[in-house]
């Protein structure tokens, strides 16, 4: 064998090979052929067959193969740590940016807009940073003064709504006789208050209806004629109630005395007034109901009821006693829950400022049971104005943000009546409804609020206003607005597409280079409270004037806003007085026959108090006496600094006491005619006979109303019980029938004049180049759909109004400087000082800053029965949004939103609702 299979030496691998470099021939082993010996011709010489078949390399199919679970396992296990790793790190990024909030303008400014490509983007919606104004017309209505708000109905059915303004006159607190009316107002009779219904498109009166006394509230909310316009039910002083037909201004019904329990007809009234809106029907007639709020004063007893009246007829479906401890000065306000259950709101007040906010259902108020549930009850929680209705928990249902005599505003949930939040300011009052609106990012309304500083009535040192975040109650501003003028708001809010774009629009009144002044002051002991809400406080306090403004403020503009009116640019036309009264006066005496027939109207003619309410009707004629001022393009800049031709009139008396009285003439203070008003002394204060000065007056309690800076539900008249009005009117009319038969000459006096004498220097000079009317407080305005239409955009009209009057001849205030200087002169006498070295400290004092006490106190003494007639203009201003004029390619303007939430007094529809954020069909 060994010769034959020769010993081979040992093969060593060395490395590998892959299967494409081996053959089948080396894979086959081979024998040697025996017959040739051991050596080889040839290398395939000699091989016989193979030792075994040859090895043939294996194919592999991968269609029959199967992979193994593990290897479908493996990516499905790395997908899932993925996309945990993932979310890992969107929750990162979700809790970083909770714990360091970033705005997001500065995370877009890292990315800057890529330029455009020509590609298709979404375009970008950019706010409203500014907003244009135009006047489309003004109208001034002479002798007339307004504190009601305006309202407004399509009165002629042609598609655009016309303004219903309540108004007063000069004469309305003095009870006047008959031929008043007939000497001021053509012989209107009554001539003190009423309704006017205005063209919507031109200004133009269209209707008046006229009343015995101010309006102070106008629901117009529905229609109760059946004849598809909306009729106006108005409540105002000394028992005003009535409908009026919104077509012509004609009475459908009104609400008499008699009609109530005999308790209500004693003699001496002093209190009686209404405040009413319109309820859901009760009486199946259907049409719609009225329900009032009712409450009287009798003596020293005040009570008030709640009436439900037929819409139709105005008769009395229901009537029960409310309570006889609180007042309701505000007609209960509706609450619907989802479920369809309806509720009513009863704000409560009280002389000593306690009371409480009460809800009562439906049901119960149906069947007479006032079984309340009480909000909040308590000193300083009663409630005098009406609350507004927001839902800022977004449950659906709206929740009650309400203002308390304590300077608190609360919020409760509407649906548990659970507290909120509740914000104050110390030391303030709050005479102001608040204004809801979106005013951050969030889709909760936020809430706009004013405080008045001071110790009260008729004393505030200045104002602050802000923001709340209707979330949590905190302010939104990082300083609040303050204001030395102490006005109201009057407030609306303006809504812009989208949450957080919304604008505030109020009233804000400084005297002029004393915005930011917390200097206190106080009346001088003495005078009247006509003297004090009528006192020019800017002149008195820093010898200056008082500027109003309507400013309109949103997130994307800073405190205070965008001033859209100035009254410093409008005096030339709110005073332009286009009323001759020396020839109206001089007309009507000419045609008197005889003196005998003045006193005989004078003494035998009714009041105008007497008289039934009167429609005049001028849809063709306009009056004399009104005028109007269309299309303005620019007016502000049109508008030259005239000052007011202000006139007053005068009663001055027989020979002997003129000449007296032209020696102690101080500026102009003459026996003017004055309306003291019938709530001339408050309930609400006492008088006493003061120790130190005999005669003087010192309230008691001061935290009380402006008539003619405060809402309307503030400005009820609250007399004194012991004051006996009606005695007292009596005695002014027969002062003013005295007169008459006197012969006294009736004179026309005309501001600033030149004939004052040697003692009237110093305060001539403080009065030189001053206009002396002041602006009152403007009622809350409209915001109606626009009579211009741009096909670009969106635009809205703000109607408002303004009144002036002229300022009160007797008012003076002792500032800081005058409090310090009789402190020291009374402890350096160290004795006890008669009243009359007291007087003279104070004049000392007075006299520092050129003040002539010895005028004032004339002027105090004198017994005046004076009016004043004032002006009021109406304004109708368009108002568009403005952008940014560098848009880029994708971006586009926001518009003002078709449906607004706030457009007036208490909400759309007069109810207190606030209309939530509606987002745009895109």
């Amino acid at each position: 064998m060994s010769t034959i299979y020769p010993t081979l030496p040992r093969l060593s691998v060395k490395e590998s090979f892959d299967d494409d470099e081996l053959t089948d021939i080396d894979d086959e082993v081979f024998i040697r052929d025996g017959k040739t010996g051991g050596g080889f011709k040839s290398q395939d010489e000699g091989v016989k067959r193979p030792l075994m078949a040859p090895r043939k390399k294996p194919k592999t199919s991968f269609e029959s193969q199967k992979l193994p679970l593990r290897a479908l396992l493996l990516p499905i296990c790395y997908g899932i740590m993925a996309l945990v790793l993932l979310l890992g790190l969107i929750m990162l990024c979700v809790v970083t940016v909770n714990i360091f909030p970033v705005p997001f303008t500065m995370i877009k400014n890292l990315f800057p807009p890529k330029e455009n490509t020509g590609l298709n983007s979404t375009d970008e919606v950019l706010p409203c940073t500014s907003l244009s104004s135009s006047i489309v017309w003004v109208r001034t209505l002479p002798k007339l003064t307004s504190e009601a708000p305006l309202r407004s109905v399509d009165v002629d059915g042609d598609g655009v709504e016309d303004i219903i303004v309540g108004f007063s006159t000069g004469l309305d607190t003095l009870d006047a006789p008959e031929f008043l009316c007939n000497l001021y107002f053509k012989g209107q009779t009554p001539c003190l208050g009423g309704v006017k219904a205005l063209d919507g498109r031109t200004g133009e009166t269209m209707w008046t209806h006229w009343t015995e006394h101010a309006i102070f509230s106008i629901d117009c909310a529905f229609d109760i004629t059946d004849d598809k316009t909306n009729d106006c039910i108005i409540t105002g002083r000394g028992g005003i109630l009535h409908a009026v037909d919104g077509q012509d201004g004609a009475a459908i019904w009104e609400v008499s005395n008699k009609e109530f329990p005999a308790s209500v007809m004693e003699p001496e009234i002093i209190l009686n007034v209404y405040d009413a809106r319109y309820m859901t029907d009760i009486d199946g007639d259907g049409i719609v109901d009225v329900i009032v709020a009712h409450t009287t004063q009798t003596g020293t007893l005040r009570s008030s009821e709640i009436i439900m009246l037929s819409g139709k007829t105005g008769t009395v479906i229901k009537t029960m006693d409310f309570s006889k401890n609180e007042q309701l000065f505000i007609a209960p306000q509706t609450l619907v829950h989802p479920d369809g259950e309806v509720m009513y709101l009863l704000a409560a007040s009280t002389t000593e400022q306690s009371g409480g906010l009460y809800i009562v259902s439906h049901s119960n108020l149906l069947y007479g049971k006032m079984n309340l549930k009480t909000l909040q009850y308590g000193k300083g929680k009663g409630v005098l104005l009406a609350p507004i209705l927001v839902d800022i928990t977004l449950d659906g249902t709206a929740d009650i943000i309400v203002s308390s005599l304590d300077s608190k505003v609360r919020a409760y949930n509407g649906h548990t009546f659970e507290l909120i939040w509740n914000y104050t300011v110390p030391d303030s009052e709050i005479i102001s409804i608040p204004i809801p609106g979106y005013y951050n990012d969030d889709e909760v309304p936020d809430i706009m609020i004013k405080h008045q500083v001071g110790p009260g009535f008729p004393v505030y040192y200045y104002s602050v206003s802000t923001i709340l975040d209707g979330k949590t109650g905190k302010p939104l501003l990082e300083q609040p607005i303050k204001d030395s003028g102490n006005g109201q708001m009057s407030g609306l809010s303006l809504s812009v597409d989208g949450p957080g774009n919304d604008w505030f629009l109020y009233w804000s009144a400084n005297c002029v280079d004393h915005n930011n002044v917390d200097e206190k002051y106080r009346f001088l002991k003495g005078q009247t409270l006509l003297s004090q809400s009528r006192a020019n406080l800017c002149k008195l306090r820093f010898n200056t004037t008082l500027n109003t403004r309507l400013l309109a403020m949103s997130q994307h503009i800073g405190p205070p806003g965008q001033s859209l009116y100035f009254s410093e640019d409008w005096k030339s036309v709110e005073l332009n007085n286009s009323i001759d009264a020396r020839h109206e006066t001089e007309e009507y005496l000419n045609n008197l026959p005889s003196q005998m027939e003045m006193n005989n109207a004078m003494e035998n003619g009714p009041m105008v108090s007497q008289r039934s309410a009167k429609l005049r009707v001028n849809t063709q004629e306009r009056i004399e006496d009104e005028r109007i001022i269309n299309n303005y393009p620019n007016m502000e800049s049109n508008l030259e600094g005239k000052g007011p031709n202000e006139i007053n009139y005068l009663v001055n008396n027989n020979n002997d006491d003129n000449s007296n009285n032209n020696n102690n003439n101080n500026n102009n203070e003459k026996e003017i005619i004055e309306s003291y008003p019938a709530y001339n002394d408050l309930s609400e204060y006492k008088t006493k006979v003061s120790n130190d000065f005999p005669g003087e007056m010192e309230w008691s309690n001061s935290n009380n109303n402006d008539w003619n800076n405060l809402p309307m539900e503030m400005r009820y008249e609250r007399n004194d019980p012991n004051s006996q009005q009606s005695k007292r009117r009596r005695k002014r009319n027969n002062k003013i029938a005295d007169s008459a038969r006197r012969k006294r000459n009736i004179n026309i006096n005309i501001n600033n004049n030149n004939n004052n004498n040697n003692n009237n220097n110093n305060d001539n000079k403080n009065y030189e180049g001053i206009d002396q009317s002041i602006q009152r407080q403007p009622p809350t305005g409209l915001l109606l759909p626009s009579l211009i239409k741009n096909p670009k955009t969106t635009s809205i009209d703000l109607v408002f109004s303004t009144y002036w009057l002229p300022p009160s001849e007797v008012s003076l205030v002792l500032l800081q400087q005058d409090l310090e200087c009789i402190h020291l002169k009374e402890e350096s006498a160290r004795r006890k000082l008669e009243p009359y070295e007291r007087e003279n400290i104070i004049a000392d004092c007075l006299s520092n800053r050129g003040v002539n006490y010895k005028l004032y106190r004339e002027g105090l003494d004198r017994e005046n029965v004076k009016f004043a007639l004032g002006q009021m203009t109406i304004y109708r201003m368009k108002l568009e949004c403005v952008c940014p004029e560098d848009l880029l390619p994708g971006q586009r303007c926001n518009n003002i939103s078709k449906t607004q939430s706030w457009p007036a007094h208490l909400g759309r529809n007069g109810d207190g609702y606030f209309r939530p954020f509606v987002k745009p069909n895109t």
